[in-house]
């Protein structure tokens, strides 16, 4: 087995793969989407330390470029069920950890390095569009309501009068779901009214 982030390929029979899935909830407590991680432990080999020195450049150089497809494939060349496609995901495919040159023994730095990275993706749940991810209301009162005095005046009477007025204000934030952009960046929708 052997796998692919972007156009890198790792060794083949040269990896191993743990996979996390958890579930991503609102504010309000309802489950909108799954994050799915993979952590990858493997070694890169090589004839000498100048091929590891090249072998170790040019994962890190391919592991520092985001929103890549990574998937993992079989013997047989078809694809496993480890697997984050970078298209309709929400957050895009990341490696969010390492690579890490990990400490080992043996021929380690002479004709192979060991390595670990973690890359994950956040996916929506089905039926979870029109979701809320947050929201937020705000009242202020200032003034706290009219003060009414009434005054007496030579001739005419009484007369009420409004000494200080109260003004109140509203406003509020929500949080929407997420999208993509071209460019591979996300941006939430915010929708605020005052």
């Amino acid at each position: 087995m052997y796998w692919i982030y972007g156009s890198y390929t790792g060794d083949s029979n040269a990896s191993v793969i743990a996979s996390k899935i958890e579930v991503i909830k609102n504010a309000g407590g309802e489950m909108q989407s799954r994050r799915y991680r993979h952590d990858v432990r493997g070694f890169l080999s090589g004839s000498s330390q100048s091929d590891i020195t090249l072998a170790m450049n040019g994962l890190i150089s391919a592991l520092a470029v985001p929103y890549q497809n990574f998937i993992f494939y079989q013997d047989d060349g078809s694809p496993s069920a480890t697997t984050l496609m970078n298209g309709p995901s929400l957050s895009g495919v990341t490696v969010v950890e390492g690579p890490n040159f990990v400490e080992s023994t043996g021929a380690e730095y002479a004709t192979q390095r060991e390595f670990t990275f973690a890359v994950e993706a956040e996916y929506a749940l089905s039926g979870t569009v029109g979701l809320l991810l947050m929201f937020h209301e705000q009242l202020d009162f200032k003034g706290g309501g009219p003060r009414l005095v009434h005054h007496r005046s030579k001739g005419s009477g009484s007369r009420r009068l409004i000494l200080s007025p109260s003004r109140a204000k509203r406003s509020a934030t929500s949080r929407c779901r997420r999208f993509r952009l071209r460019s591979g960046q996300t941006r939430l929708l915010t929708l605020r009214t005052r």
